[in-house]
């Protein structure tokens, strides 16, 4: 019985363009949700501190009690 020639898959070595796209593709995507997460903190911050400039909300310092809290308190004025 003859069989016949099955083509198998040669495994070849890697190549360095697909390596080198693959590598900057990931790079691109990861690099552009980091600077997407800075733009929101950034955004958040400002916002923040345009709020208490206007006197929408204060900060309270409290008293240390020796607790491993931070001593601050975010209170909103309502001034209608």
């Amino acid at each position: 019985m003859a069989g016949g020639r099955v083509a198998h898959a040669t495994l070849k070595g890697p190549s360095v363009v697909k390596e080198i796209f693959i590598g900057l593709t990931l790079g691109l995507v990861a690099g552009g949700m980091w600077k997407m997460h800075h733009w929101n903190e950034q955004r958040k911050t400002r916002s923040f501190y345009d709020m208490l400039e206007k006197g929408q909300i204060s900060v309270v310092v409290e008293e240390y009690d020796g607790t491993l809290g931070t001593g601050l308190t975010l209170s909103t004025e309502t001034n209608i």
